[in-house]
Formats: C-alpha cells, sequence, structure tokens
C-alpha cells in the first residue's frame, strides 16, 4: 500500500536499492504487480534505480504495468494510467542517457591513457646505431610483454565501449524493442569498461614491475597496492 511504502522510505531509504535473493528490488515487485503509485514514489524518491540494471526496459518487469493497464478501470481510466506509465519509462530513459555520458567520458579517458602508455613504454628505446635502434629496450623481459598485452586490452574495450554507446544513437530505435536494445548496447559497453579499467590497472602494475625489478621489494609492494583496487571493485559489484 501507498501508506507501507511512505513507511519504508521514511525507515530506510537505502533499502529501496537492496535486492532479495533472487536480486529483485523493491522496485521490481511494484513494476510487476503493476502498482504505479508505488512505483512513482520509489522514482521519486531515488531515480538511479530507475535504470539500475536496466530492468524497467524489459519485457518481464514492463509486462505488470500493461497489465494493470488493462484492468485499471477502478482506479483511473486507461488514458491516466498510460500517461503516468510514460513518464516512468521515460524518466528511467533519461536517467540511462546521463550514465551513457557519464560513462563515454570514462571509455574516452582510458582509451587517451592507454594509447599514450603503448607509445611510452616502460625503459623506453634502444638510441644507439643498430639492427635494433628504435626497439623496445625491455622487450625481452616477461613483465613487459604482459604490459604490452593488458594495455591493448584497456585500448580495445575501451574503444569499443565508445563505439558501442556512441553508434546505439545512429540507429532507429524506437518503441519498447528500441529502448530494450539500446539497454543491451549500453550494458555490454559497461562491462567493456569494466574490463578495460581492471586491464588498465594490470598494464601499470606490470609497467612498474619490469622498470623496478632491480628492487624487488618496491616492485611487490607498488603491484600489490595497484592490484588492491581489484578488492574495490569486487566489493561494489557484489553490492550491486
Amino acid at each position: 500500500s501507498d501508506e507501507f511504502i511512505d513507511k519504508l522510505i521514511e525507515w530506510k531509504k537505502d533499502l529501496i536499492k537492496e535486492p532479495d535473493a533472487d536480486g529483485r528490488t523493491p522496485l521490481h515487485y511494484a513494476a510487476e504487480n503493476g502498482d504505479v503509485e508505488a512505483v512513482k514514489k520509489l522514482l521519486d524518491k531515488d531515480e538511479s534505480i530507475g535504470y539500475r540494471k536496466y530492468w524497467l526496459l524489459q519485457k518481464k518487469f514492463l509486462r505488470g504495468l500493461d497489465e494493470k493497464d488493462q484492468g485499471s478501470k477502478g482506479m483511473m481510466n486507461n488514458r491516466e494510467h498510460k500517461e503516468q506509465r510514460e513518464k516512468v519509462k521515460q524518466k528511467a530513459a533519461e536517467e540511462m542517457s546521463k550514465m551513457a555520458k557519464t560513462h563515454i567520458i570514462v571509455a574516452t579517458l582510458i582509451s587517451t591513457i592507454s594509447f599514450a602508455a603503448g607509445f611510452t613504454i616502460p625503459g623506453g628505446y634502444e638510441v644507439n646505431l643498430g639492427p635494433n635502434e628504435g626497439m623496445a629496450v625491455l622487450v625481452r623481459e616477461a613483465a613487459f610483454k604482459a604490459f604490452v598485452i593488458t594495455n591493448t586490452i584497456a585500448m580495445i574495450c575501451s574503444t569499443s565501449s565508445v563505439f558501442l554507446y556512441v553508434s546505439a544513437s545512429l540507429f532507429n530505435l524506437t518503441g519498447r524493442e528500441g529502448d530494450q536494445k539500446r539497454a543491451h548496447r549500453y550494458e555490454i559497453a559497461f562491462w567493456l569498461i569494466l574490463t578495460a579499467m581492471l586491464a588498465m590497472m594490470l598494464a601499470f602494475s606490470t609497467g612498474a614491475y619490469v622498470v623496478l625489478a632491480h628492487s624487488l621489494g618496491l616492485a611487490i609492494v607498488t603491484c600489490v597496492i595497484a592490484c588492491s583496487s581489484f578488492i574495490v571493485y569486487a566489493f561494489e559489484l557484489k553490492k550491486h
């Protein structure tokens, strides 16, 4: 009921984002049951849950609102309900668009850093005349090879993510089917960004290790500190 929703929000606002064992939040249940007022209250309190896991753009969660639309004569006429449903969808779409713009900036930054790191390599280049002139000094080191590979992964994943975000606007994606396709592209792009971030941290760790190899203790400490970010990533992903 509306009174229960109000008390829930007042008691513990963060609870509206907490998933159950199946990964479903109060917003999922409200949408599936066609409770438009509850959906509106939850979105008004925190719009970020409107695009969380792109639930709003999936058929199974919109089905409840559709069914409620068909049997809502006792509560409101179909036109009013349809307008409210469209507002909910529009709000979620706007939030997802804002998210996409932020992700594009992050992906572009990662690709720029990776591109620069690909030419300002650890150890520098051979400057002496000879067959190896202009070649990487540390090219035979295993850590250097790991640096090149992980840096390339970061570059490819970040640029691919930018492509997916930008190209989504070039397709004629309209209606619910279009929303679902766009959300699917955004989700793939999001995971590509995460992969690029992890690869970038590995590239930094291996690059630092190869130039600090003569000071093994310092090299290990640097790598451990850099890789500790993985724990933060995993913790945050587990929360959501």
